[in-house]
């Protein structure tokens, strides 16, 4: 009876462990899905993107915030909406006095895309042609206001 016990014991214990381990174990990448709420806020899911600023000290949370709300945010979305999710974005600050950081964004694919951004200004899609056919549909209908400056600057 005492081996019954033990033996089931170690068998309970054995399932939760297991499924630990398995819950725990990287799944595979995927694009991140989009958060329908009220406003695109940001992107959730297991393929979410890693945002480093650094140095982290020279960035107040005042920064990382308004950063992350104009510029890392939308650009994610941006990616995803276009097929090309990315795996991490890096914000990088020369200088605590400086009023313009540099982005580095690394895709699911290895590509990356590199440029420097005045932080008081929000980050606007490239458009290379006058209709900005460029920019998705979905990214336009959540993010119209960012649509329309990329309309007015490919004119």
């Amino acid at each position: 009876m005492k081996h019954l016990i033990v033996t089931s014991l170690a068998l309970f214990i054995g399932i939760f462990v297991g499924f630990g381990i398995s819950y725990t174990v990287r799944q595979p990448e995927t694009a991140p899905a989009i958060r329908q709420n009220e406003k695109p806020d940001t992107a959730v899911g297991i393929g979410e993107p890693v945002i480093i600023f650094a140095p982290g000290g020279l960035f107040s949370a005042e920064e990382k915030n308004k950063l992350t709300r104009d510029v890392t945010q939308p650009l994610v979305i941006y990616h995803q909406t276009a097929a090309e999710p990315l795996v991490s974005v890096f914000v990088q600050k020369p200088d605590g006095a400086s009023e313009t950081v540099n982005v580095l964004a690394i895709r699911q694919n290895g590509a990356y895309a590199e440029f420097s951004h005045r932080t008081a200004d929000r980050w606007v899609p490239e458009c290379f042609d006058q209709s900005c056919r460029t920019i998705p549909e979905k990214f336009r209908t959540l993010y119209p206001a960012l649509y329309q400056e990329a309309l007015r600057r490919a004119r």
